[in-house]
């Protein structure tokens, strides 16, 4: 039987999860649209009467626009290319990567469906550590470009941080934007090709090769970390509105019966970005587990569902 989600397919999640990222392209786009109108085609809160700059919150908030729009378009780029090429066990068993760049740009349907799809054992099947590193070479190189071109005309690069707040947070954002840039090229220059695999493994650059992508990892578990520490934390405000007090019993009830729906789907969040930790630091190809307590819900589920 094929893997389902929700009661769909594979292929059918599968075009679900292209879906949504196509939308939060499109989204993306939008977003850098807007930013080059009001920077461009109606400045007038950006520049005085004379032409000159007007470093205000606003080029600030458009600057932050800038990198994010960059950040969201290589992501949801890479997690639709991911979808396009692998085939259908690649994409079951490799599928924490992808909930990795949804969660980086703040993404929550893409990572819900595939956590849900399906409760089974997982093997790996790629190295993460060249899959994630080719997503992340793309992801800085399309926030930091725009963004350093954007701040680079403007900056005063004599007396960086030396101005009011405002000038040191675009002092910071301008530094940041480099070093996104740098770091995005040392990754696609180590990590593009075609026998990329066969470089990482044998090739004299594999040192080199390993010490960038642990940073990699470093910086994709510091994610999935926050997204643990967020998910304790509503599970703990979940359960302290269990005990608030309600109108009528009805509404008790059915409070009752949504907080426990929602506590169920963070459990299952935590659980899944601890195995994603896990895979993502695997030396080599990995198998963990399937949710027991979840899948003997699940057949219990099932098993009333067909009587």
């Amino acid at each position: 039987m094929r893997p389902r989600a929700f009661g769909y397919s594979l292929s059918t999640t599968r075009m679900i999860v292209a879906l949504a990222n196509w939308v939060g392209l499109v989204g993306a786009v939008v977003l850098a649209a807007v930013v080059v109108y009001f920077t461009f085609i109606n400045p007038s809160s950006l520049f005085d009467l004379n032409g000159d700059v007007l470093l205000n919150d606003d080029y600030l908030l458009y600057s932050a626009a800038i990198l994010f729009s960059g950040m969201s378009l290589a992501s949801h780029a890479f997690i639709i290319n991911f979808n396009r090429k692998v085939d259908d066990i690649t994409f079951l068993n490799n599928r924490y990567i992808l909930i990795l760049f949804s969660l980086s740009i703040g993404g929550v349907w893409t990572p819900f469906i595939l956590m849900r799809l399906p409760n089974t054992n997982i093997s790996s099947s790629i190295t993460p550590r060249i899959a994630i590193s080719q997503g992340f070479g793309a992801v800085c190189l399309a926030a930091g470009i725009p963004t350093l071109a954007f701040l680079g005309p403007v900056i005063n690069w004599t007396n960086m941080f030396s101005g009011d707040a405002l000038e040191v947070m675009i002092s910071a954002l301008v530094i940041i934007s480099m070093v996104l840039i740098a770091w995005g090229i040392i990754n696609v220059s180590l990590f593009s090709g075609n026998n990329v695999k066969e470089r990482y493994e044998t090739s004299g650059a594999r040192g080199l090769m390993v010490f960038v992508s642990t940073i990699n990892l470093i910086f994709g578990t510091i994610t999935l970390i926050f997204i643990i520490i967020e998910t304790i934390l509503t599970i703990i405000n979940l359960i302290g509105s269990l005990f608030q007090r309600r109108s009528n019993i009805f509404s008790a009830v059915l409070n009752s019966m949504m907080i426990s729906m929602m506590i169920g789907v963070r459990i299952l969040i935590l659980f899944t970005a601890w195995k994603s930790i896990k895979g993502i630091w695997a030396k080599e190809n990995f198998t963990y587990t399937r949710y027991e307590k979840l899948a003997q819900t699940e057949q219990e589920y099932a098993i009333e569902a067909n009587q």
